[in-house]
């Protein structure tokens, strides 16, 4: 300290980040969950492949094609983290004087990956749904349909004329605003309709039964409330301030979220299959589905205790592999010999 000084009266050394600088640790925050995010994805991709190898084939080319879309986002994200504070360390307005390729493709990226897993669940509903019912569904996948479009659009049009990514920002809030809020909303009409039905086929099901359809509702408000908050939460803070870049931050993970929730989704069938038989079924009768797959025999098994109603079944399909579930169905036909209904597993 200079002799004759007072503390007050040294010059300050610091200053509030620029804005070149502020878009840094929102997006090393959001980068390094994301990273984490994706961790998680691949473990639960391979639990996906190694307990049920007998799934359809549209499924788990869909669950890599998820995976693939994930890999690309955070390879996008991270690209840019790079670019931003290592190649260009000493000169950070780098990262707002042009629009980024690697953020684009992550902007784009993102939204393929909500609208996919949105309508694979708004499939799922419209498989359980009946008359007038049938319009949650195609509201849900409408509102999908519009999320993998919406990024479209700033993408291969607002990114022309090499903008800041500042004003890139600016012309394309309407992007922003759209697309938090049709995820948001999307998110909780699929939470909505799936514990609907699922109360349904509580009502319908043996005491057995109804625990497993208490595990689902759990999971499904659980998971389903997990991606519209953070939907939610990137729309409050685009609002609040869009150039104190905070909404990256959770941006950045959005992908991630929506992936696991999905591959979580298909997991817990083994979960689901062992309660079911730790609740010691009595009968156990092999019913066939029709013309199986090369090198694979499938079969339908139905767990019910002797006096079980026949309005409340919970079935399974066997690969042949221990703990390889591939579907729980609750159907309450009322002898009508309709097709049972898949609500917690898969849909072929």
């Amino acid at each position: 300290m200079a002799p004759g000084l007072a503390p007050s009266a040294l010059p300050r050394t610091t200053s509030p980040p620029t804005p070149e600088l502020s878009i840094i640790g929102p997006v090393e925050l959001g980068v390094l969950m994301a990273f984490i995010l994706f961790g998680l994805t691949s473990s639960q991709s391979y639990t996906y492949y190694s307990r049920f190898p007998n799934d359809s084939r549209k499924l788990k080319v869909f669950v890599a094609f998820v995976w693939i879309c994930e890999a690309i986002h955070v390879g996008a994200i991270g690209n840019y983290l790079w670019e931003t504070t290592v190649v260009h360390f000493e000169e950070p307005e780098i990262a707002l004087v042009d629009v980024p390729t690697s953020m684009l493709v992550s902007f784009l990226v993102n939204g393929v990956t909500t609208g996919l897993i949105e309508a694979f669940f708004g499939l799922r509903i419209y498989r359980v749904s009946k008359g007038g019912y049938k319009l949650i569904p195609c509201i849900i996948w409408l509102l999908a349909f519009a999320q993998l479009i919406i990024p479209v659009v700033p993408v291969f049009t607002g990114s022309s004329g090499n903008p800041s990514l500042i004003d890139f920002v600016s012309e394309q809030t309407w992007a922003v605003y759209s697309s938090m809020a049709l995820a948001a909303a999307c998110d909780f009409l699929i939470v909505v309709g799936l514990v609907y039905f699922l109360w349904q086929a509580r009502s319908d099901s043996q005491r057995r039964t109804i625990v497993i359809v208490d595990k689902l509702i759990a999971w499904t408000i659980e998971t389903g409330l997990i991606t519209s908050t953070a939907a939610a939460l990137e729309l409050i803070l685009f609002a609040i301030n869009a150039v104190d870049w905070r909404w990256l931050t959770v941006d950045c993970i959005l992908a991630g979220l929506y992936s696991n929730t999905l591959l979580a989704n298909l997991n817990s069938r083994a979960v689901l299959r062992a309660l079911d038989l730790r609740d010691s079924p009595t009968e156990l009768i092999a019913i066939p589905l029709g013309h199986p797959r090369p090198r694979t025999r499938k079969s339908e098994l139905e767990f019910r205790p002797p006096t079980t109603n026949a309005n409340s079944i919970v079935t399974w399909e066997d690969s042949n592999t221990a703990g390889s579930a591939s579907a729980l169905d609750f159907s309450s036909s009322n002898g009508s010999g309709s097709k049972p209904a898949v609500v917690g597993g898969v849909v072929d």
